[in-house]
């Protein structure tokens, strides 16, 4: 099973149901700290994409840390 995780992307929906894509609500060092209960496989992406608000039109670098937890 898949699905799409959409942390920092701000969308919404227009008057006719379409996807908006608006300015982010993130600024640069928001971050967010999640624990895995199971292995996964994970895909990651900083929205390389400079023609659109979804990150306010210029492209940044993404850091990533995936830390060892302990085993219960």
């Amino acid at each position: 099973m898949s699905d799409p995780f959409n942390i920092f992307m701000n969308t919404g929906l227009d008057t006719e149901g379409k996807t908006e894509i608006h300015l982010p609500k993130s600024n640069a060092g928001d971050y967010v700290d999640l624990r895995a209960e199971m292995d996964l496989i994970v895909a990651v992406s900083a929205c390389p994409d400079d023609r659109s608000d979804c990150n306010g039109g210029e492209c940044s670098s993404l850091r990533v840390e995936i830390l060892e937890g302990q085993a219960d």
